[in-house]
């Protein structure tokens, strides 16, 4: 996986421009994260790979190469996942066999019974996707979803996740985009409400079972992707992407 050093994602929508290559820049650093996390478990057949509020994503798709050998959870509110199974039954004919539905609310349903019922094992090392949902979730599900990795996945099995400031949600600085989701709401139910303070989430996660905490905050992505003719094309703060290891135990 070689980083782009160029993201060009074009102009925005209603003019906020940092919002949408923030978007575009974090997507990429994820897939980066995951695929390097994919890679060097390449060669033990132990490494399977959850993507959590999977919505449109399409990196089991994308990644044939690096998840040869790999079944694939997608975890999904089941009216997401029935738009999902349309089109790629439309694009593929069928669903690809390693890829596997979990259709649940992180906010109603455990997590560990859902993965559980669909034949996922915890003795395997795991790789964990949260795109877009983190900032969806209340408190106590926040907390319940990251119980679950860490009392049910090997160690050594990565988190690796995006996530908002508590600044950019209590209003404490000011960004076009949440105001817009927030006044669009009833498009999708879902309300923005779950934050991490800037700076924190390295206790954060160490205080629930993680540890080898990387973080990247809008100013090391826009020093990795906007350099040359975009290095001064802005992305937006108040969002950041980690990656976390799961604590081995210490029964």
């Amino acid at each position: 996986f070689r980083p782009f050093h160029h993201i060009d994602p074009g102009p925005g929508i209603d003019g906020h421009d940092g919002g949408v290559r923030c978007i575009a820049s974090a997507g990429k650093r994820l897939d980066e994260l995951a695929g390097g996390v994919q890679a060097r478990a390449q060669g033990h057949n132990a490494c399977r790979r959850p993507a959590m509020g999977a919505g449109l994503d399409a990196r089991a798709y994308r990644f044939t190469r690096l998840l040869a050998g790999v079944k694939v959870f997608e975890v999904d509110h089941p009216a997401t996942q029935e738009a999902k199974l349309a089109r790629l039954k439309k694009v593929f004919g069928c669903v690809p066999e390693t890829v596997v539905f979990v259709p649940v609310d992180f906010n109603t349903q455990t997590l560990e019974k859902r993965l559980k019922e669909s034949g996922y094992n915890p003795e395997l090392k795991t790789l964990f996707i949260m795109q877009g949902v983190t900032q969806y979730l209340t408190p106590q599900g926040m907390d319940d979803t990251l119980r679950f990795i860490t009392n049910n996945a090997a160690p050594g099995s990565t988190l690796v996740f995006d996530y908002m400031y508590t600044s950019l949600l209590d209003g404490s600085v000011k960004h076009g985009e949440v105001s817009n989701m927030r006044r669009n709401r009833w498009l999708s139910g879902e309300e923005l409400s779950y934050g991490i303070p800037e700076g924190q989430i390295t206790g954060f996660l160490a205080q629930r079972g993680f540890c080898e905490v990387y973080n990247a905050d809008c100013q090391e992505l826009q020093k990795t992707y906007f350099t040359g003719p975009n290095a001064g094309r802005k992305v937006a703060d108040g969002y950041a992407i980690a990656s976390a290891v799961v604590k081995p135990s210490e029964k």
